[in-house]
């Protein structure tokens, strides 16, 4: 399985094999952890991460426009709804790949995550 870095991205235009869709509010404290973990799926395919923030005050949206600027697989999206439902929704519309995955900005994920669920 290719390692979900860069030199797993998806060659310009192609969709990526998974979207990593992620609901957050207020998850700093956790948020760099998780989100280098989701970059580290080790995935045969490339993958994104959709970040979808309702409206977080404690430095989320900034952690992950550093990820974002440092790895274009990552996005930050806007739920101004505020409520999971509203988050998963709207990173279901953003979702270009194939296989959607759901993953918490609170929880660490093995290397292996994505690609198990895939399977």
């Amino acid at each position: 399985m290719g390692r979900g870095d860069d030199s797993g991205a998806a060659a310009a235009g192609d969709p990526p094999l998974a979207s990593i869709v992620v609901p957050l509010l207020d998850g700093a404290r956790d948020l760099e952890r998780s989100l280098t973990a989701m970059r580290a799926q080790e995935l045969d395919g490339a993958l994104e991460i959709l970040v979808v923030d309702g409206g977080s005050r404690d430095g989320s949206r900034a952690i992950v426009a550093r990820a974002a600027a440092a790895d274009p697989r990552v996005r930050l999206l806007d739920n101004p709804a505020r409520r999971t439902p509203h988050a998963l929704n709207a990173g279901l519309r953003a979702a270009r790949g194939e296989y959607v995955v759901r993953m918490d900005a609170h929880t660490r994920f093995p290397p292996g995550y994505a690609a198990a669920g895939i399977a």
